[in-house]
């Protein structure tokens, strides 16, 4: 089980390359969390050299009747997505968009019950390669007139590797970062890869949705 002190960091993502990327998902029907998903799902197979990656959907597991009712219901949803070098852009948001999709209608069922049906040895951990949690909550806290200023300390214990995304006042880029197991990272190595991931990003903002996966810098 990971160590209370995981591993935090987080930065500021630029507003005009949240700009540019909300443009790619308006123009594919879909979410600004579809197009960070396929991001990291493109950024993870790079690193990895794979062609097929497990990125997990952090879900808030309330909905419908629950979704007023306070309480720890969160599930991470496992999203197996291909990414082939050749794949354009907007190919792989597409793709994404429909497996966030199809995932979201199997969200009640628990990835710990899923790890049971499939028998894995070391649980629901080996199920996703990593997760993307993105937190749109209402960060304008104002106490009779008194203006407050929200800080994510951390998400809580992970397995592995968690990226998150933290919606912040309008007017201010989201925080993206990552928490991780410090048993199985280096500070240093995750710093460089939270760096690299909002250059990727910054460049999937830029690019044309007919630009081939590969040719992202």
């Amino acid at each position: 089980r990971p160590g209370a002190a995981d591993l935090h960091t987080g930065e500021t993502l630029p507003l005009p390359v949240l700009d540019g990327l909300r443009r790619l998902a308006a123009g594919h029907r879909t979410t600004w969390s579809a197009v960070l998903v396929a991001a990291v799902a493109a950024y993870t197979a790079r690193v990895t050299g794979r062609r097929e990656v497990c990125v997990g959907l952090a879900s808030h597991g309330r909905h419908g009747s629950l979704r007023h009712v306070i309480g720890m219901t969160s599930n991470v949803l496992p999203l197996r997505l291909a990414v082939d070098p050749g794949t354009t852009v907007g190919e792989l948001v597409r793709s994404v968009a429909a497996e966030m999709r199809g995932a979201l209608r199997h969200r009640r069922f628990s990835r710990e019950q899923l790890a049971r049906e499939l028998n894995l040895a070391d649980g629901a951990a080996r199920l996703t390669d990593l997760v993307v949690n993105v937190m749109g909550y209402d960060y304008d806290l104002d106490f009779g007139g008194s203006p407050a200023t929200s800080r994510l300390l951390s998400i809580g214990p992970v397995d592995d590797v968690s990226l998150f995304v933290s919606e912040r006042a309008e007017g201010t880029g989201p925080l993206i970062g990552f928490d991780t197991n410090p048993a199985l990272y280096h500070p240093d190595d995750v710093r460089l890869h939270q760096q690299a991931v909002v250059g990727f990003l910054a460049a999937l903002a830029d690019a044309d949705a007919g630009t081939p996966v590969r040719d992202l810098p």
